[in-house]
Protein backbone atom coordinates (compact mmCIF):
# COMPACT_ATOMS: atom_id res chain seq x y z
CA UNK A 1 0.00 0.00 0.00
CA UNK A 2 3.18 2.34 0.65
CA UNK A 3 5.04 1.35 -2.41
CA UNK A 4 1.46 2.60 -4.69
CA UNK A 5 0.81 5.46 -2.80
CA UNK A 6 4.10 6.93 -3.23
CA UNK A 7 3.75 6.10 -6.95
CA UNK A 8 0.49 7.68 -7.15
CA UNK A 9 2.39 11.18 -5.24
CA UNK A 10 5.17 11.20 -7.45
CA UNK A 11 2.71 10.68 -10.60
CA UNK A 12 0.41 13.64 -9.78
CA UNK A 13 3.37 15.71 -8.25
CA UNK A 14 6.49 16.82 -9.85
CA UNK A 15 8.28 17.82 -7.03
CA UNK A 16 8.99 14.19 -6.19
CA UNK A 17 10.64 13.76 -9.66
CA UNK A 18 13.08 16.89 -8.71
CA UNK A 19 15.06 15.07 -5.80
CA UNK A 20 18.45 14.29 -6.61
CA UNK A 21 18.23 11.02 -4.73
CA UNK A 22 15.05 9.63 -6.33
CA UNK A 23 15.07 6.32 -8.42
CA UNK A 24 12.04 4.26 -9.76
CA UNK A 25 11.64 2.01 -6.97
CA UNK A 26 11.04 -1.86 -7.95
CA UNK A 27 8.92 -5.12 -6.11
CA UNK A 28 8.18 -8.14 -7.12
CA UNK A 29 7.25 -11.60 -6.19
CA UNK A 30 9.81 -14.60 -7.57
CA UNK A 31 8.28 -17.34 -8.06
CA UNK A 32 10.43 -20.51 -7.62
CA UNK A 33 10.57 -23.02 -10.38
CA UNK A 34 9.16 -26.17 -8.94
CA UNK A 35 6.63 -28.41 -9.98
CA UNK A 36 4.05 -27.71 -7.86
CA UNK A 37 4.32 -23.70 -8.53
CA UNK A 38 4.10 -24.32 -12.62
CA UNK A 39 1.13 -27.03 -11.85
CA UNK A 40 -0.47 -23.80 -9.55
CA UNK A 41 0.48 -21.20 -12.75
CA UNK A 42 -0.71 -22.97 -15.56
CA UNK A 43 -4.27 -23.59 -12.99
CA UNK A 44 -4.28 -20.12 -12.68
CA UNK A 45 -3.84 -19.28 -16.21
CA UNK A 46 -6.47 -21.96 -17.39
CA UNK A 47 -9.27 -20.21 -15.32
CA UNK A 48 -8.17 -16.77 -16.82
CA UNK A 49 -6.82 -14.70 -13.33
CA UNK A 50 -3.69 -13.50 -14.92
CA UNK A 51 -5.38 -10.64 -16.60
CA UNK A 52 -6.94 -9.60 -13.11
CA UNK A 53 -5.73 -7.48 -10.06
CA UNK A 54 -6.36 -9.88 -6.91
CA UNK A 55 -5.23 -8.58 -3.45
CA UNK A 56 -2.28 -11.12 -1.95
CA UNK A 57 -0.15 -10.69 0.91
CA UNK A 58 3.15 -12.35 1.72
CA UNK A 59 3.32 -14.76 4.48
CA UNK A 60 6.16 -17.02 6.31
CA UNK A 61 4.05 -20.11 7.16
CA UNK A 62 2.83 -23.09 4.86
CA UNK A 63 -0.91 -22.99 7.92
CA UNK A 64 -3.25 -21.74 5.31
CA UNK A 65 -7.43 -22.13 5.02
CA UNK A 66 -7.07 -24.36 2.13
CA UNK A 67 -9.19 -21.93 -0.50
CA UNK A 68 -5.98 -19.90 -1.04
CA UNK A 69 -3.64 -19.87 -4.02
CA UNK A 70 -0.24 -20.05 -2.76
CA UNK A 71 3.30 -19.66 -4.52
CA UNK A 72 7.18 -19.93 -2.66
CA UNK A 73 9.56 -17.69 -3.67
CA UNK A 74 11.33 -14.85 -2.70
CA UNK A 75 10.21 -11.14 -2.33
CA UNK A 76 12.69 -8.37 -4.24
CA UNK A 77 11.92 -4.92 -3.45
CA UNK A 78 14.53 -1.78 -4.13
CA UNK A 79 14.83 1.49 -1.73
CA UNK A 80 19.14 1.87 -2.46
CA UNK A 81 19.63 -1.10 -2.44
CA UNK A 82 17.75 -3.67 -3.67
CA UNK A 83 16.98 -6.16 -1.37
CA UNK A 84 15.98 -9.89 -1.84
CA UNK A 85 13.58 -11.77 1.03
CA UNK A 86 14.11 -15.43 0.39
CA UNK A 87 11.70 -18.16 1.84
CA UNK A 88 8.29 -16.27 1.47
CA UNK A 89 5.08 -17.03 0.28
CA UNK A 90 2.56 -15.07 -1.98
CA UNK A 91 -0.84 -15.51 -0.79
CA UNK A 92 -4.27 -14.68 -3.31
CA UNK A 93 -7.51 -14.98 -0.62
CA UNK A 94 -9.57 -15.08 -3.97
CA UNK A 95 -10.59 -11.30 -3.44
CA UNK A 96 -10.91 -8.56 -5.17
CA UNK A 97 -8.90 -5.29 -5.74
CA UNK A 98 -11.10 -2.57 -3.71
CA UNK A 99 -11.86 -0.25 -6.52
CA UNK A 100 -10.41 2.79 -4.93
CA UNK A 101 -7.23 0.71 -5.24
CA UNK A 102 -7.92 -0.09 -8.58
CA UNK A 103 -8.10 3.25 -9.63
CA UNK A 104 -4.82 4.03 -7.77
CA UNK A 105 -3.11 1.17 -10.11
CA UNK A 106 -4.98 2.85 -13.32
CA UNK A 107 -3.35 6.14 -12.59
CA UNK A 108 0.00 4.56 -12.70
CA UNK A 109 -0.29 1.77 -15.48
CA UNK A 110 -2.06 4.24 -18.00
CA UNK A 111 -0.82 3.96 -21.63
CA UNK A 112 -2.32 7.40 -22.62
CA UNK A 113 0.45 9.61 -20.92
CA UNK A 114 2.95 8.06 -23.74
CA UNK A 115 3.48 8.86 -26.68
CA UNK A 116 4.06 6.20 -29.58
CA UNK A 117 6.64 7.20 -31.62
CA UNK A 118 6.49 7.20 -35.97
CA UNK A 119 9.97 5.31 -37.32
CA UNK A 120 10.81 8.90 -38.47
CA UNK A 121 11.10 9.88 -34.51
CA UNK A 122 13.04 7.17 -33.42
CA UNK A 123 15.28 7.28 -36.04
CA UNK A 124 15.79 10.84 -34.86
CA UNK A 125 16.57 10.01 -31.39
CA UNK A 126 18.83 7.09 -32.97
CA UNK A 127 20.66 9.51 -34.93
CA UNK A 128 20.79 11.81 -31.37
CA UNK A 129 22.73 8.66 -29.71
CA UNK A 130 25.54 9.27 -32.30
CA UNK A 131 28.39 12.25 -32.81
CA UNK A 132 26.79 14.90 -35.59
CA UNK A 133 28.63 13.08 -38.25
CA UNK A 134 26.42 11.52 -41.22
CA UNK A 135 28.43 8.92 -40.96
CA UNK A 136 29.78 6.11 -38.43
CA UNK A 137 33.62 6.62 -38.13
CA UNK A 138 34.10 2.97 -36.18
CA UNK A 139 32.13 0.74 -34.11
CA UNK A 140 35.10 -1.04 -31.88
CA UNK A 141 34.09 -2.98 -29.00
CA UNK A 142 31.19 -4.81 -27.46
CA UNK A 143 30.74 -5.70 -23.40
CA UNK A 144 28.60 -8.45 -22.46
CA UNK A 145 28.38 -7.56 -18.66
CA UNK A 146 28.82 -10.02 -16.35
CA UNK A 147 25.44 -9.73 -14.63
CA UNK A 148 24.13 -13.57 -14.32
CA UNK A 149 20.99 -14.31 -16.00
CA UNK A 150 20.35 -10.57 -16.86
CA UNK A 151 21.14 -8.28 -19.92
CA UNK A 152 23.85 -5.48 -20.05
CA UNK A 153 25.70 -4.70 -23.29
CA UNK A 154 27.77 -1.63 -24.05
CA UNK A 155 28.43 -0.90 -27.74
CA UNK A 156 31.47 1.88 -27.97
CA UNK A 157 32.30 3.56 -30.49
CA UNK A 158 34.21 6.96 -31.90
CA UNK A 159 30.94 8.53 -31.72
CA UNK A 160 28.59 6.68 -29.88
CA UNK A 161 28.21 4.66 -26.07
CA UNK A 162 24.60 2.76 -26.86
CA UNK A 163 23.97 0.94 -23.66
CA UNK A 164 21.58 -2.05 -24.88
CA UNK A 165 19.97 -3.30 -21.58
CA UNK A 166 20.35 -2.37 -18.22
CA UNK A 167 19.48 -5.44 -16.12
CA UNK A 168 20.86 -7.88 -13.11
CA UNK A 169 20.62 -11.32 -12.30
CA UNK A 170 17.44 -12.45 -10.11
CA UNK A 171 17.87 -12.44 -6.66
CA UNK A 172 21.32 -11.68 -6.80
CA UNK A 173 20.61 -7.91 -6.26
CA UNK A 174 24.24 -5.55 -5.72
CA UNK A 175 23.76 -3.71 -2.41
CA UNK A 176 25.70 -0.26 -1.97
CA UNK A 177 29.18 -2.19 -0.75
CA UNK A 178 30.38 -5.31 0.56
CA UNK A 179 31.16 -8.83 -1.62
CA UNK A 180 28.02 -10.09 -3.54
CA UNK A 181 27.76 -11.36 -6.56
CA UNK A 182 28.65 -9.67 -9.97
CA UNK A 183 30.33 -6.85 -8.39
CA UNK A 184 32.77 -6.08 -10.86
CA UNK A 185 30.35 -5.66 -13.26
CA UNK A 186 27.98 -3.28 -11.06
CA UNK A 187 30.74 -1.08 -10.42
CA UNK A 188 31.86 -1.17 -14.30
CA UNK A 189 28.61 -0.27 -15.50
CA UNK A 190 27.81 2.19 -13.02
CA UNK A 191 30.57 4.48 -14.32
CA UNK A 192 29.61 3.92 -17.76
CA UNK A 193 28.46 7.63 -19.67
CA UNK A 194 26.14 5.95 -22.60
CA UNK A 195 25.02 8.28 -25.00
CA UNK A 196 21.71 6.76 -25.46
CA UNK A 197 19.79 3.76 -24.33
CA UNK A 198 18.20 0.90 -26.17
CA UNK A 199 15.96 -1.57 -24.18
CA UNK A 200 14.97 -4.76 -25.74
CA UNK A 201 12.03 -5.03 -23.61
CA UNK A 202 10.42 -4.24 -19.99
CA UNK A 203 11.07 -7.32 -18.02
CA UNK A 204 13.08 -6.73 -14.67
CA UNK A 205 16.10 -8.81 -15.32
CA UNK A 206 16.46 -6.00 -18.04
CA UNK A 207 15.70 -2.99 -16.40
CA UNK A 208 16.54 -3.46 -12.66
CA UNK A 209 20.47 -2.13 -12.94
CA UNK A 210 18.76 1.35 -12.96
CA UNK A 211 18.79 0.94 -9.38
CA UNK A 212 22.26 1.55 -8.89
CA UNK A 213 23.05 3.69 -11.86
CA UNK A 214 23.87 7.24 -12.36
CA UNK A 215 21.26 9.74 -12.72
CA UNK A 216 23.03 10.43 -15.91
CA UNK A 217 21.51 7.55 -17.58
CA UNK A 218 18.33 9.50 -17.61
CA UNK A 219 19.54 12.51 -19.73
CA UNK A 220 20.04 10.46 -23.27
CA UNK A 221 17.33 9.63 -25.51
CA UNK A 222 15.95 5.98 -24.64
CA UNK A 223 14.07 3.73 -27.36
CA UNK A 224 12.22 1.03 -26.01
CA UNK A 225 9.13 -1.04 -27.59
CA UNK A 226 5.62 0.26 -26.21
CA UNK A 227 4.71 -1.20 -22.20
CA UNK A 228 1.25 -3.08 -23.95
CA UNK A 229 0.01 -4.38 -27.74
CA UNK A 230 -3.19 -1.84 -28.37
CA UNK A 231 -3.55 -2.36 -24.68
CA UNK A 232 -3.12 -6.17 -24.27
CA UNK A 233 -0.51 -8.17 -22.46
CA UNK A 234 0.71 -4.75 -20.62
CA UNK A 235 4.32 -4.77 -18.92
CA UNK A 236 5.36 -4.75 -15.60
CA UNK A 237 3.73 -2.30 -12.81
CA UNK A 238 7.35 -1.47 -12.07
CA UNK A 239 7.89 -1.04 -15.98
CA UNK A 240 5.32 1.54 -15.56
CA UNK A 241 7.02 3.30 -13.01
CA UNK A 242 10.30 3.15 -14.61
CA UNK A 243 9.34 4.33 -18.34
CA UNK A 244 7.23 7.44 -16.46
CA UNK A 245 10.07 8.18 -14.93
CA UNK A 246 12.47 8.69 -18.37
CA UNK A 247 9.16 10.44 -19.89
CA UNK A 248 9.11 13.20 -17.29
CA UNK A 249 12.63 13.97 -18.82
CA UNK A 250 11.18 13.65 -22.24
CA UNK A 251 13.84 11.21 -22.96
CA UNK A 252 11.24 8.23 -23.74
CA UNK A 253 10.62 6.94 -27.60
CA UNK A 254 8.50 4.27 -27.71
CA UNK A 255 8.20 1.34 -31.05
CA UNK A 256 4.87 0.48 -31.21
CA UNK A 257 4.79 -3.42 -30.52
CA UNK A 258 2.04 -3.85 -33.26
CA UNK A 259 4.64 -3.08 -35.82
CA UNK A 260 5.97 -6.97 -34.78
CA UNK A 261 2.73 -7.54 -37.46
CA UNK A 262 4.02 -5.51 -40.30
CA UNK A 263 6.80 -6.61 -42.46
CA UNK A 264 9.21 -3.81 -42.33
CA UNK A 265 13.20 -2.91 -43.21
CA UNK A 266 14.71 -1.99 -39.96
CA UNK A 267 13.37 0.69 -37.94
CA UNK A 268 16.15 2.04 -38.23
CA UNK A 269 19.97 2.36 -38.92
CA UNK A 270 23.34 4.36 -39.01
CA UNK A 271 25.33 3.04 -41.64
CA UNK A 272 28.92 4.53 -42.79
CA UNK A 273 31.78 2.58 -45.70
CA UNK A 274 32.43 0.16 -42.77
CA UNK A 275 30.15 -0.07 -40.29
CA UNK A 276 26.62 -0.33 -40.13
CA UNK A 277 23.99 -0.89 -36.97
CA UNK A 278 20.70 -1.60 -37.23
CA UNK A 279 17.70 -1.73 -34.68
CA UNK A 280 14.84 -4.04 -35.28
CA UNK A 281 11.81 -5.74 -33.63
CA UNK A 282 11.06 -8.99 -33.45
CA UNK A 283 8.20 -10.59 -35.73
CA UNK A 284 5.75 -13.78 -34.97
CA UNK A 285 6.01 -15.99 -32.19
CA UNK A 286 7.59 -19.33 -30.55
CA UNK A 287 5.86 -21.46 -28.58
CA UNK A 288 8.05 -21.72 -25.25
CA UNK A 289 8.82 -17.65 -25.77
CA UNK A 290 6.30 -14.82 -24.23
CA UNK A 291 4.88 -12.27 -26.69
CA UNK A 292 6.63 -9.50 -24.95
CA UNK A 293 9.89 -11.33 -25.34
CA UNK A 294 9.17 -12.00 -29.28
CA UNK A 295 8.30 -8.52 -29.61
CA UNK A 296 11.21 -6.79 -28.34
CA UNK A 297 14.07 -5.25 -30.22
CA UNK A 298 17.13 -6.47 -31.34
CA UNK A 299 20.62 -4.97 -32.64
CA UNK A 300 22.76 -5.94 -35.93
CA UNK A 301 26.48 -4.59 -36.30
CA UNK A 302 28.43 -5.10 -39.43
CA UNK A 303 31.78 -4.28 -39.99
CA UNK A 304 32.89 -3.66 -43.61
CA UNK A 305 29.24 -3.38 -44.22
CA UNK A 306 29.78 -3.93 -48.11
CA UNK A 307 31.18 -7.27 -47.23
CA UNK A 308 29.45 -8.39 -44.87
CA UNK A 309 32.91 -9.40 -42.91
CA UNK A 310 31.80 -9.72 -39.38
CA UNK A 311 28.02 -9.66 -38.06
CA UNK A 312 26.99 -9.78 -34.94
CA UNK A 313 23.56 -9.71 -33.05
CA UNK A 314 22.83 -8.34 -29.63
CA UNK A 315 18.82 -10.74 -29.50
CA UNK A 316 17.99 -9.46 -26.17
CA UNK A 317 15.27 -11.92 -25.64
CA UNK A 318 13.76 -12.28 -29.09
CA UNK A 319 13.86 -15.90 -30.27
CA UNK A 320 15.35 -16.92 -33.26
CA UNK A 321 12.68 -17.55 -34.96
CA UNK A 322 11.44 -13.98 -34.39
CA UNK A 323 14.72 -12.47 -36.54
CA UNK A 324 13.67 -11.50 -39.98
CA UNK A 325 14.32 -14.57 -41.72
CA UNK A 326 17.20 -12.85 -43.96
CA UNK A 327 19.57 -12.98 -41.52
CA UNK A 328 19.97 -16.63 -41.29
CA UNK A 329 21.19 -19.39 -43.89
CA UNK A 330 18.57 -19.72 -46.14
CA UNK A 331 17.25 -15.77 -46.43
CA UNK A 332 18.64 -12.99 -48.16
CA UNK A 333 17.99 -9.10 -47.96
CA UNK A 334 19.12 -6.75 -50.75
CA UNK A 335 19.66 -2.71 -50.38
CA UNK A 336 18.41 -0.91 -47.52
CA UNK A 337 19.19 2.29 -48.91
CA UNK A 338 22.61 1.65 -48.86
CA UNK A 339 24.31 1.09 -52.56
CA UNK A 340 26.46 -1.25 -51.69
CA UNK A 341 24.88 -2.92 -49.33
CA UNK A 342 24.91 -7.31 -49.79
CA UNK A 343 23.01 -9.46 -49.04
CA UNK A 344 23.42 -11.55 -45.48
CA UNK A 345 24.41 -15.12 -45.81
CA UNK A 346 25.35 -17.60 -42.86
CA UNK A 347 24.93 -16.95 -39.13
CA UNK A 348 26.47 -14.47 -37.05
CA UNK A 349 29.90 -14.37 -36.44
CA UNK A 350 28.96 -12.68 -32.86
CA UNK A 351 26.01 -13.26 -30.79
CA UNK A 352 24.82 -12.48 -27.39
CA UNK A 353 22.61 -15.83 -27.78
CA UNK A 354 18.60 -15.24 -27.21
CA UNK A 355 16.97 -15.43 -23.48
CA UNK A 356 19.95 -16.53 -21.88
CA UNK A 357 19.92 -20.07 -23.74
CA UNK A 358 16.69 -21.46 -22.70
CA UNK A 359 14.12 -23.43 -24.32
CA UNK A 360 13.18 -21.82 -28.02
CA UNK A 361 12.69 -22.88 -31.33
CA UNK A 362 16.61 -23.49 -32.47
CA UNK A 363 16.01 -24.47 -36.00
CA UNK A 364 17.80 -21.16 -37.12
CA UNK A 365 21.34 -21.87 -35.64
CA UNK A 366 20.62 -26.00 -36.28
CA UNK A 367 22.59 -27.07 -39.32
CA UNK A 368 23.60 -30.59 -38.49
CA UNK A 369 27.26 -30.14 -39.66
CA UNK A 370 30.09 -28.04 -37.77
CA UNK A 371 29.98 -24.22 -39.16
CA UNK A 372 32.07 -22.37 -36.90
CA UNK A 373 31.58 -19.40 -36.18
CA UNK A 374 33.32 -17.50 -33.83
CA UNK A 375 31.52 -16.85 -30.30
CA UNK A 376 28.63 -16.90 -29.00
CA UNK A 377 27.90 -15.14 -25.35
CA UNK A 378 25.24 -16.97 -22.41
CA UNK A 379 24.27 -14.48 -20.17
CA UNK A 380 22.98 -16.83 -17.32
CA UNK A 381 23.80 -18.47 -14.11
CA UNK A 382 24.01 -21.49 -12.56
CA UNK A 383 21.63 -23.98 -11.12
CA UNK A 384 20.97 -24.21 -7.29
CA UNK A 385 19.32 -27.43 -7.13
CA UNK A 386 19.84 -30.80 -9.49
CA UNK A 387 16.97 -31.36 -11.82
CA UNK A 388 16.06 -32.93 -14.97
CA UNK A 389 15.45 -30.96 -18.09
CA UNK A 390 14.42 -32.96 -21.08
CA UNK A 391 15.22 -35.88 -19.91
CA UNK A 392 18.40 -35.10 -19.54
CA UNK A 393 19.88 -34.61 -15.35
CA UNK A 394 21.56 -31.32 -15.05
CA UNK A 395 23.70 -31.09 -11.59
CA UNK A 396 23.73 -28.10 -9.12
CA UNK A 397 26.71 -26.07 -10.19
CA UNK A 398 26.03 -26.34 -13.89
CA UNK A 399 25.20 -23.76 -16.06
CA UNK A 400 21.52 -22.78 -15.82
CA UNK A 401 20.62 -23.37 -19.84
CA UNK A 402 18.75 -25.57 -22.40
CA UNK A 403 20.34 -28.76 -23.07
CA UNK A 404 19.48 -28.97 -27.05
CA UNK A 405 20.24 -25.18 -27.13
CA UNK A 406 23.70 -25.13 -25.71
CA UNK A 407 24.62 -28.51 -27.67
CA UNK A 408 23.15 -26.57 -31.11
CA UNK A 409 25.64 -23.16 -30.09
CA UNK A 410 28.30 -25.94 -29.48
CA UNK A 411 28.17 -27.37 -33.05
CA UNK A 412 27.38 -24.09 -34.80
CA UNK A 413 30.48 -21.93 -32.69
CA UNK A 414 34.04 -22.27 -32.16
CA UNK A 415 33.59 -20.71 -29.03
CA UNK A 416 30.61 -20.67 -26.58
CA UNK A 417 31.14 -18.76 -23.30
CA UNK A 418 29.01 -17.97 -20.78
CA UNK A 419 29.96 -14.37 -18.71
CA UNK A 420 30.56 -15.88 -15.67
CA UNK A 421 33.09 -18.55 -17.02
CA UNK A 422 37.14 -17.94 -16.64
CA UNK A 423 39.14 -20.27 -16.25
CA UNK A 424 39.36 -19.46 -11.92
CA UNK A 425 36.17 -20.93 -11.99
CA UNK A 426 35.05 -17.60 -10.21
CA UNK A 427 31.64 -16.58 -11.04
CA UNK A 428 31.98 -13.29 -9.64
CA UNK A 429 35.67 -12.76 -11.03
CA UNK A 430 34.55 -11.34 -14.63
CA UNK A 431 33.84 -7.66 -15.63
CA UNK A 432 32.60 -8.66 -18.92
CA UNK A 433 33.03 -10.49 -22.28
CA UNK A 434 34.36 -8.32 -24.41
CA UNK A 435 33.93 -8.72 -28.07
CA UNK A 436 36.79 -6.76 -30.59
CA UNK A 437 34.77 -5.93 -33.83
CA UNK A 438 38.23 -5.18 -35.73
CA UNK A 439 40.18 -7.56 -34.66
CA UNK A 440 37.19 -10.36 -34.73
CA UNK A 441 38.43 -11.87 -31.34
CA UNK A 442 36.98 -11.57 -27.84
CA UNK A 443 38.42 -11.53 -24.10
CA UNK A 444 37.02 -11.99 -21.06
CA UNK A 445 37.61 -8.76 -18.57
Amino acid sequence: ARLLKKSVQWCQNDRYLHQAHYRPYFASFIVEGTYENYRRLREYQSNGLEDRWYAARIADTAAFGGNEWVFEGALQFSSSPVSSLEGKKLVFDNKAVPQRVMKQINDVCRDDVFKLCSVSEIDAAFQACFSRSAVIDTLDTIDIYNVGKGNADYIKGSQCRILYDIGYSYRCYPKKSGNFPYYKATQAIRSLQPTGVVLSHWDLDHIIGTAYARQRIFDVPWIAPSLSNSGKDQASYNAYRLARYVNYFGNLYLVDRAWSALSLPPITSKLGNNYGIFLEMGRGKDPFISRKNCEGLYIIICVNVCKQEKKCLLAGDVPYSCIDDFYWPQGSYLNWGHPNYRQFYGLFDFMHVPHHCSKMDIGAISSGKKQGYECAVISTNRLKKDKTVNNVKRRAGDLNVDPAHYNALKNAYRNVIATIENPAHDDNQNISVQLDLHAGTFTIR
